[in-house]
This record gives C-alpha cells, sequence and structure tokens, in this order.
C-alpha cells in the first residue's frame, strides 16, 4: 500500500520547519535571505512572499525577533 503524497499544507509547514530549524542553528551568523530561500527550493521573491503569508512577518522581521527572544533568555537566571 502507498501513502498518499503530503497535500500543500503539510508540505508549506515542513518547508517552514526547515526554514526555522536553519534560522535556529545560525543564530551567531544568520543565514541570509538567499540562503534560506534557497533551503527549500524557492526564489528570495516569492519565499518572502510565503514566509510572510504564513507568519505575518517578513523573514529578516522573524529572524530579529527570534535573536531577541533567545539573547533575552540567555544565559539562563538563577536565583540567587
Amino acid at each position: 500500500m502507498h501513502d498518499a503524497p503530503p497535500d500543500r499544507e503539510s508540505r508549506n509547514v515542513l518547508k517552514l520547519k526547515t526554514v526555522f530549524e536553519l534560522m535556529e542553528s545560525r543564530l551567531d551568523h544568520p543565514p541570509t535571505l538567499r540562503e534560506l530561500s534557497a533551503s527549500i527550493g524557492m526564489s528570495p521573491k516569492y519565499f518572502c512572499r510565503f514566509f510572510k503569508l504564513a507568519t505575518h512577518q517578513t523573514p529578516m522581521e522573524y529572524l530579529s525577533y527570534y535573536r531577541i527572544e533567545h539573547a533575552w533568555r540567555w544565559p539562563p537566571r538563577t536565583r540567587m
């Protein structure tokens, strides 16, 4: 029995997951727009549209926000 091919929404979720993982793995040296779009086989222009429709932010807005949130939480705070 063959599995049915994933639907468009599932493929989009997998693409976003790939992009988010790349962003997270490169916080110290953020990927460029070209690298992000290439990671999921899209042109930079189409990738920007795809990402904004999915997240309501541009890729660079999201990456900046994520980096600030990560910096704010690191290093972990300890109680004295």
